[in-house]
């Protein structure tokens, strides 16, 4: 079995009208960035999936992409894990357009759910 060169993190990221504390949502999502991009090999993409554009504190380049997620954002726990789905969905359609790829979610626990 053979897998691509390039290994995308896919996240679902919380909407800023639902999160409890917006800060805490950038500063863990600027880590999780940060350390992806720290990493030795240069063979990466990462695609947010999210309502708003979040302001980062780490340098970036073109293998970060905002995927922007047109639905309503989640007001409640049912429809948040809902939300979540589809921002998910969206990743993969996304990932499908640019030839296929492997997703590895950035840990068990998307920022989504963190806060």
């Amino acid at each position: 079995m053979t897998f691509p060169d390039t290994v995308t993190f896919g996240t679902p990221l919380i909407a800023r009208a639902v999160a409890q504390d917006w800060a805490s949502v950038e500063h863990q999502l600027s880590a999780m960035i940060g350390a992806i991009y720290n990493q030795t090999d240069p063979n990466f993409r990462i695609i947010l999936a999210c309502s708003d554009k979040s302001a980062l504190n780490v340098a970036t380049d073109g293998r970060l992409e905002f995927l922007p997620s047109q639905q309503t954002p989640a007001v409640d726990n049912t429809i948040f894990i809902t939300d979540a789905v589809r921002r998910r969905w969206r990743i993969g359609r996304r990932l499908r357009e640019l030839g296929g790829g492997y997703d590895r979610p950035p840990s068990s626990a998307p920022v989504a759910m963190l806060v």
